[in-house]
């Protein structure tokens, strides 16, 4: 018995094993080219990195100096590519450059990757024209650009701006200001302490935990905005608008859809001006609001305690609902 189930055993992971070499294979493949580089960089220095295709990964540490792995699927990398690095202690440029004419793009065989390790205190530059992008664990300035694909920034102090002319954006964890632009894609924040300012014209944006004021405007898709901490500007042309105030926020705002229910969801204890209006439904209030003027069921204008900052709401394609938290 003790035979059989050892050789029972040794067959599952013998087979195990085999599958891990079958599945490493491509990855082993695909890093025909390598380079690694490790250049002087002080905490507070600046990293910059332009290249004309490829992912970026950046992770800040509590190291010294800057740590580049550059990899590719092509054994004949330096014959379409010319790479450079230079630092001077305070700032690192790494630049990857297509040879020849620019009308023979790269393509996604050359499976190009940059891997970034960085002292935590670097203010990051990245521009890339094909390829996603990480970052995580960064306090400095950041500014994310790629004409190609999404990208991802975590655990960042400082400002963080995002563009994309193709992919989605998520970004959590900023104890600063964000600004996060996209063409073709969703976008999603988290945790932000400052202002938080999110545009995209393909679709939807999701938005939690934002200290300060937030500008959400999108041509494609939903908004849903939990814990706004400042005014709330949000306006869609494709879906519904929902917005949570955090408690005790009275600064108001301008909620608006063209395609869509607008709901407003408030502390019942904060004092706003009200101003609701709908072409596509009813306006709804869970709040005891004094109405001002004429009674309408597609209007509602009034005061919520008395009054204080502006709330407008409108929509052009559903109903309007204010809500209490």
């Amino acid at each position: 018995m003790h035979c059989a189930r050892f050789a029972r055993t040794f067959a599952v992971r013998a087979l195990v094993l085999t599958a891990a070499l079958l599945l490493a294979a491509p990855f082993a493949a695909s890093a025909d080219y390598r380079v690694e580089k490790t250049l002087e960089l002080a905490p507070g220095g600046t990293f910059r990195l332009e290249t004309d295709g490829g992912e970026v990964e950046i992770v800040g540490t509590s190291s010294d100096g800057a740590r580049v792995v550059v990899t590719s699927r092509k054994d004949d990398f330096e014959d379409d590519y010319e790479l450079s690095f230079s630092s001077d202690g305070r700032t690192v440029e790494v630049e990857l450059d297509r040879r020849g004419s620019r009308f023979f793009s790269w393509g996604w065989r050359d499976s190009i990757r940059f891997e970034v390790w960085l002292p935590s205190r670097t203010d990051v530059y990245v521009d890339t024209a094909g390829g996603a992008i990480e970052l995580e664990s960064i306090e400095g300035k950041t500014e994310l650009r790629t004409s190609g694909g999404s990208i991802s920034a975590r655990d960042v102090t400082g400002k963080v701006l995002a563009d994309t002319s193709g992919g989605a954006i998520r970004i959590e964890d900023v104890r600063g200001d964000v600004h996060a632009d996209t063409s073709g894609g969703a976008i999603v924040v988290r945790r932000v302490t400052g202002t938080a300012v999110a545009d995209t014209s393909g679709g939807s944006i999701s938005m939690r935990q934002i200290g300060g004021d937030v500008v959400a405007d999108t041509s494609g898709g939903s908004i849903d905005i939990e814990g706004a901490g400042g005014s709330v500007r949000a306006d869609t042309s494709g879906g519904p608008v929902t917005v949570a105030f955090a408690p005790g926020n009275d600064f108001g705002g301008t909620l608006s859809s063209s395609g869509g229910r607008v709901t407003a969801i408030l502390d019942p204890a904060v004092s706003l001006d009200i101003d609701a209006s709908t072409s596509g439904g009813s306006v709804k209030t869970a709040l005891p609001v004094t109405v001002r003027g004429t009674v309408s069921r597609s209007e509602l204008q009034g005061q919520l305690n008395g009054g204080g900052e502006l709330l407008k709401l409108r929509s052009s394609g559903g109903g309007i609902r204010i809500e209490a938290h």
